[in-house]
């Protein structure tokens, strides 16, 4: 599955692709320059550490959450449909 856009890159590590399991990069080394949910672990879900204000770090806080949903939910989705 890839996202369309410049770079391609692809969305997720499939569950049979190199008889690696799973979207979550558990037995692979991280690589956000080719799934896009290794971006996740890489960078999206540490932002809300480097807010400086008390406001700016509660909104980031609110967003992470979100994001951490999503990120643990997909598995599921992708299983379910």
């Amino acid at each position: 599955m890839r996202i369309r856009g410049k770079k391609q890159i692809i969305l997720f590590h499939s569950l049979t692709e190199a008889f690696i399991p799973g979207p979550r990069a558990r037995q692979r080394p991280l690589d956000d320059t080719r799934y896009t949910l290794d971006h996740f672990q890489t960078k999206l879900l540490r932002l809300a550490d480097g807010f400086q204000t008390a406001e700016g770090a509660r909104r980031a806080a609110l967003r992470q959450q979100r994001l951490r949903n999503f990120y643990e939910a997909f598995p599921s989705d992708l299983e379910h449909g």
